[in-house]
């Protein structure tokens, strides 16, 4: 859903608000949604590259799809099943801007 939602046509244009899509649905259905933005990406990347936690590359972020199964993946190898997609969006975004701000 998140990836019809997304494709947007402007003035003639294809526009990809993939950001805007994540947030609507996680909105709507928070168990089954969870966001994905500049900061979540970069803080999951990070982690992937830090301790190898699951087989996807970087720019399959941008699949919904394939995000939400590498959210699945993080939060089965943290031991953190028990946080659910809305709580575990709050620390990737909170901690992928610091992150992403130099405050590693």
């Amino acid at each position: 859903m998140v990836n019809e939602i997304a494709s947007v046509e402007i003035a003639g244009k294809l526009r990809r608000n993939y950001s805007f899509a994540t947030k609507y649905c996680s909105f709507h259905a928070p168990g089954a949604y969870p966001k994905c933005d500049g900061n979540t990406e970069s803080i999951i990347w990070a982690y992937q590259e830090s301790y190898g936690f699951g087989q996807f590359t970087q720019p399959e972020l941008k699949d919904y799809p394939k995000y939400k199964a590498t959210v699945v993946q993080f939060r089965s190898h943290f031991a953190l099943s028990d946080f659910s997609f809305k709580q575990l969006d709050n620390f990737l975004w909170g901690y992928g801007r610091e992150w992403k701000e130099g405050g590693e």
